[in-house]
């Protein structure tokens, strides 16, 4: 398991009510891209959080979040040993903007780059 975000590959979903939005999408992907190894643009919650859950990726963002579709990934990276949060590193609900998901050990990592927003 990856514990050093710049070994990281971390992938992205930005849920298309944000997609025009260049002020955060294009800010926040550059800063993903800049910190860490690899960075990975995502249509899918659940896959993306599996793979979360099963170590082929450290992290996960979240932008714009469809509650009900990301659900059943937020429980397997939980069960996993996984962090979910929202941006402000609080507990993610269903009013949350942006949800941060990881393996735990570069979670701080990912609220910080969420920060430099």
């Amino acid at each position: 398991m990856v514990n050093s975000i710049d070994k990281s590959s971390i992938a992205v979903v930005i849920h298309e009510k944000l997609k025009h939005r260049e002020d955060i999408t294009s800010t926040l992907l550059q800063n993903v891209l800049i910190q860490s190894g690899s960075m990975l643009t995502k249509n899918s919650y659940l896959f993306s959080c599996i793979e979360v859950a099963s170590g082929q990726i450290s992290g996960l963002i979240v932008l714009g979040v469809d509650y009900r579709h990301l659900c059943a990934g937020l429980l397997i990276v939980q069960n996993a040993g996984g962090k979910v949060t929202d941006e402000n590193g609080d507990k993610f609900s269903s009013k949350s903007e942006i949800c941060i998901v990881s393996n735990g050990l570069i979670h701080d990592d990912l609220l910080a780059i969420i920060a430099q927003q």
